[in-house]
Protein backbone atom coordinates (compact mmCIF):
# COMPACT_ATOMS: atom_id res chain seq x y z
CA UNK A 1 0.00 0.00 0.00
CA UNK A 2 1.41 3.45 -0.81
CA UNK A 3 1.84 5.86 1.77
CA UNK A 4 1.11 9.24 1.81
CA UNK A 5 3.75 11.10 3.40
CA UNK A 6 4.09 15.07 3.17
CA UNK A 7 3.51 13.79 -0.74
CA UNK A 8 -0.56 13.94 -0.62
CA UNK A 9 -2.98 16.61 -2.11
CA UNK A 10 -5.32 18.80 -1.05
CA UNK A 11 -7.69 21.28 -0.77
CA UNK A 12 -6.98 20.57 2.94
CA UNK A 13 -3.28 20.79 2.36
CA UNK A 14 -1.44 18.26 1.87
CA UNK A 15 -0.55 15.63 3.43
CA UNK A 16 -4.34 16.72 3.65
CA UNK A 17 -6.60 15.44 0.77
CA UNK A 18 -9.76 17.23 1.58
CA UNK A 19 -11.50 14.70 4.29
CA UNK A 20 -8.23 13.69 5.52
CA UNK A 21 -8.48 12.94 9.23
CA UNK A 22 -5.54 13.05 11.88
CA UNK A 23 -6.29 9.51 12.13
CA UNK A 24 -7.28 6.52 14.27
CA UNK A 25 -8.49 7.32 17.60
CA UNK A 26 -5.84 5.65 19.94
CA UNK A 27 -3.09 7.87 17.72
CA UNK A 28 -4.92 10.60 19.59
CA UNK A 29 -3.19 9.04 23.04
CA UNK A 30 0.52 10.42 22.34
CA UNK A 31 -0.71 14.17 23.20
CA UNK A 32 -3.39 14.06 25.74
CA UNK A 33 -2.18 15.87 28.17
CA UNK A 34 0.98 16.31 26.64
CA UNK A 35 2.86 19.54 27.32
CA UNK A 36 3.42 22.25 24.66
CA UNK A 37 7.54 22.69 23.92
CA UNK A 38 8.48 25.49 22.01
CA UNK A 39 11.21 25.20 19.11
CA UNK A 40 14.43 27.54 19.71
CA UNK A 41 13.63 29.30 16.57
CA UNK A 42 10.01 31.31 17.62
CA UNK A 43 6.69 30.44 15.66
CA UNK A 44 6.95 26.95 16.01
CA UNK A 45 6.25 24.11 18.46
CA UNK A 46 5.51 20.56 19.63
CA UNK A 47 3.27 18.33 21.49
CA UNK A 48 3.76 14.60 22.00
CA UNK A 49 6.85 14.44 20.67
CA UNK A 50 10.08 12.64 22.03
CA UNK A 51 12.98 14.45 22.36
CA UNK A 52 14.18 13.13 19.16
CA UNK A 53 11.08 14.20 17.55
CA UNK A 54 11.14 17.70 18.90
CA UNK A 55 14.50 18.06 17.53
CA UNK A 56 14.00 16.72 13.46
CA UNK A 57 10.55 18.66 14.50
CA UNK A 58 11.99 21.81 14.85
CA UNK A 59 15.28 21.19 13.01
CA UNK A 60 12.57 20.32 9.60
CA UNK A 61 10.03 23.67 10.48
CA UNK A 62 13.29 25.78 11.22
CA UNK A 63 14.59 24.98 7.38
CA UNK A 64 11.48 25.54 6.15
CA UNK A 65 10.83 29.10 7.33
CA UNK A 66 14.26 30.12 6.63
CA UNK A 67 14.19 28.69 2.90
CA UNK A 68 10.71 30.75 2.33
CA UNK A 69 11.70 33.53 4.41
CA UNK A 70 14.78 34.52 1.88
CA UNK A 71 12.06 34.86 -0.85
CA UNK A 72 9.99 37.02 1.32
CA UNK A 73 7.31 35.12 3.23
CA UNK A 74 6.21 35.31 6.30
CA UNK A 75 5.90 32.49 8.35
CA UNK A 76 2.56 31.92 10.85
CA UNK A 77 2.32 33.31 14.10
CA UNK A 78 1.84 30.70 15.74
CA UNK A 79 2.31 26.82 14.81
CA UNK A 80 1.71 23.76 16.75
CA UNK A 81 3.20 19.99 15.25
CA UNK A 82 0.49 17.93 17.19
CA UNK A 83 2.49 13.64 17.02
CA UNK A 84 0.53 10.83 17.45
CA UNK A 85 1.55 7.38 17.87
CA UNK A 86 0.24 5.74 15.23
CA UNK A 87 0.37 6.57 11.39
CA UNK A 88 -2.32 9.47 10.32
CA UNK A 89 -4.89 8.57 7.53
CA UNK A 90 -5.90 9.67 4.71
CA UNK A 91 -8.81 8.71 3.06
CA UNK A 92 -8.30 4.79 4.14
CA UNK A 93 -4.26 5.16 3.25
CA UNK A 94 -1.82 5.76 5.69
CA UNK A 95 -0.49 9.13 6.08
CA UNK A 96 3.25 10.22 7.97
CA UNK A 97 2.10 14.15 8.16
CA UNK A 98 -0.27 16.53 7.05
CA UNK A 99 -1.48 20.16 7.12
CA UNK A 100 -4.92 21.02 7.67
CA UNK A 101 -5.56 24.29 6.71
CA UNK A 102 -8.84 24.72 7.66
CA UNK A 103 -7.78 24.35 11.65
CA UNK A 104 -4.12 25.33 11.42
CA UNK A 105 -2.69 22.27 12.61
CA UNK A 106 -0.25 20.28 11.80
CA UNK A 107 -0.09 16.85 12.73
CA UNK A 108 2.78 14.05 12.22
CA UNK A 109 2.71 10.83 13.22
CA UNK A 110 5.31 9.22 15.02
CA UNK A 111 9.08 8.38 13.93
CA UNK A 112 8.90 4.81 14.86
CA UNK A 113 4.99 4.73 13.01
CA UNK A 114 6.55 6.10 10.40
CA UNK A 115 9.64 3.77 10.18
CA UNK A 116 7.49 0.66 10.53
CA UNK A 117 4.67 1.63 8.19
CA UNK A 118 7.84 2.83 5.41
CA UNK A 119 7.99 0.93 1.60
CA UNK A 120 9.87 1.57 -1.30
CA UNK A 121 7.20 4.38 -2.19
CA UNK A 122 7.76 6.35 0.39
CA UNK A 123 10.76 8.51 1.33
CA UNK A 124 11.20 6.16 4.63
CA UNK A 125 12.06 3.66 1.94
CA UNK A 126 14.78 5.48 0.60
CA UNK A 127 16.57 7.47 3.51
CA UNK A 128 17.50 7.16 6.67
CA UNK A 129 14.49 7.64 9.01
CA UNK A 130 15.67 10.60 10.62
CA UNK A 131 16.67 12.52 7.64
CA UNK A 132 13.21 11.40 6.40
CA UNK A 133 11.09 12.39 9.68
CA UNK A 134 12.66 16.47 9.38
CA UNK A 135 12.67 16.28 5.66
CA UNK A 136 8.53 15.67 6.40
CA UNK A 137 8.11 18.42 8.60
CA UNK A 138 9.92 21.01 6.26
CA UNK A 139 7.39 19.81 3.55
CA UNK A 140 4.46 20.28 5.93
CA UNK A 141 5.44 23.42 7.68
CA UNK A 142 5.67 25.17 4.16
CA UNK A 143 2.13 24.09 3.44
CA UNK A 144 1.55 26.15 6.52
CA UNK A 145 4.13 29.09 5.86
CA UNK A 146 2.09 28.74 1.93
CA UNK A 147 -1.54 29.16 3.54
CA UNK A 148 -0.50 32.03 6.17
CA UNK A 149 0.81 33.79 2.81
CA UNK A 150 -2.24 33.52 0.58
CA UNK A 151 -2.22 30.77 -1.24
CA UNK A 152 -5.56 29.12 -2.28
CA UNK A 153 -6.51 25.56 -1.76
CA UNK A 154 -7.56 25.76 -5.74
CA UNK A 155 -3.61 26.46 -5.89
CA UNK A 156 -3.03 22.90 -4.74
CA UNK A 157 -0.46 21.95 -7.22
CA UNK A 158 1.50 25.16 -6.85
CA UNK A 159 1.71 24.24 -3.49
CA UNK A 160 2.88 20.98 -3.66
CA UNK A 161 5.33 22.06 -6.04
CA UNK A 162 6.62 24.77 -3.65
CA UNK A 163 6.53 22.06 -0.57
CA UNK A 164 8.25 20.12 -2.53
CA UNK A 165 11.05 22.17 -3.26
CA UNK A 166 11.62 23.05 0.33
CA UNK A 167 11.59 19.58 1.67
CA UNK A 168 14.18 18.42 -0.89
CA UNK A 169 16.26 21.76 -0.55
CA UNK A 170 16.97 21.70 2.87
CA UNK A 171 17.31 17.81 2.86
CA UNK A 172 21.72 16.67 3.98
CA UNK A 173 23.02 16.55 0.17
CA UNK A 174 23.61 13.05 0.66
CA UNK A 175 19.42 11.91 1.44
CA UNK A 176 18.70 14.70 -1.54
CA UNK A 177 20.96 12.29 -3.85
CA UNK A 178 19.74 9.61 -2.82
CA UNK A 179 16.25 9.86 -3.22
CA UNK A 180 16.59 11.45 -6.81
CA UNK A 181 18.44 8.88 -8.10
CA UNK A 182 15.74 6.38 -6.50
CA UNK A 183 13.36 8.31 -8.96
CA UNK A 184 15.26 9.26 -11.78
CA UNK A 185 18.99 10.26 -13.61
CA UNK A 186 19.40 13.76 -12.81
CA UNK A 187 18.58 16.38 -15.44
CA UNK A 188 17.40 19.63 -16.41
CA UNK A 189 13.43 18.97 -15.83
CA UNK A 190 10.95 21.49 -17.94
CA UNK A 191 8.06 23.06 -16.22
CA UNK A 192 5.49 20.69 -18.79
CA UNK A 193 7.38 17.38 -17.14
CA UNK A 194 5.16 18.12 -13.55
CA UNK A 195 1.72 18.14 -13.30
CA UNK A 196 -1.24 16.89 -11.28
CA UNK A 197 -1.31 13.67 -13.14
CA UNK A 198 2.36 12.62 -12.19
CA UNK A 199 1.67 13.73 -8.59
CA UNK A 200 -1.33 11.64 -8.85
CA UNK A 201 0.43 8.49 -9.83
CA UNK A 202 4.24 9.32 -8.91
CA UNK A 203 4.24 11.86 -6.10
CA UNK A 204 8.06 11.07 -5.41
CA UNK A 205 8.57 11.61 -9.31
CA UNK A 206 6.61 14.91 -8.90
CA UNK A 207 9.08 16.23 -5.83
CA UNK A 208 11.99 15.08 -7.49
CA UNK A 209 11.13 17.20 -10.96
CA UNK A 210 10.03 20.06 -9.14
CA UNK A 211 13.27 20.24 -7.06
CA UNK A 212 15.14 19.59 -10.03
CA UNK A 213 12.76 22.24 -12.40
CA UNK A 214 13.40 24.96 -9.60
CA UNK A 215 16.95 24.26 -8.92
CA UNK A 216 17.88 25.42 -12.78
CA UNK A 217 15.99 28.82 -12.39
CA UNK A 218 17.60 31.81 -12.43
CA UNK A 219 15.30 33.23 -9.74
CA UNK A 220 13.56 30.75 -8.09
CA UNK A 221 12.12 33.64 -5.71
CA UNK A 222 10.67 35.06 -8.76
CA UNK A 223 9.07 31.55 -9.71
CA UNK A 224 7.19 31.33 -6.51
CA UNK A 225 5.77 34.73 -6.48
CA UNK A 226 4.11 33.71 -9.48
CA UNK A 227 2.66 30.53 -8.21
CA UNK A 228 1.28 32.30 -5.67
CA UNK A 229 -0.14 34.62 -7.86
CA UNK A 230 -1.84 31.92 -9.32
CA UNK A 231 -0.32 32.84 -12.72
CA UNK A 232 1.42 29.12 -13.27
CA UNK A 233 -0.37 26.07 -14.68
CA UNK A 234 0.12 22.58 -13.40
CA UNK A 235 -2.39 20.93 -15.13
CA UNK A 236 -1.57 18.26 -17.74
CA UNK A 237 -2.89 18.08 -21.45
CA UNK A 238 -5.76 15.85 -21.36
CA UNK A 239 -6.61 13.18 -24.61
CA UNK A 240 -9.98 14.06 -26.50
CA UNK A 241 -12.82 13.01 -24.11
CA UNK A 242 -10.80 12.72 -20.79
CA UNK A 243 -13.54 13.75 -18.15
CA UNK A 244 -11.68 14.49 -14.09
Amino acid sequence: MRTLSSFSVSARYISGIAGCVPVLIFSLVASFGAENVPCPDAGWSTVGASDLEHELICEGTSGATEFLASCGLEEPDSTVATVHYGMLECFGAPAQGMYDAGTGELSMASLAACNSAKTPEDVFGRMQPEAAYRSIAAHEAAHAILHANGLKPAQWVGNEYIASVVQLSTMPAISRSALIRSSMEPRPVELNEISDLIYAFEPILFSVRSYLHYSDLEDGCDFIGTILEDRVSFTARRAPGWRN
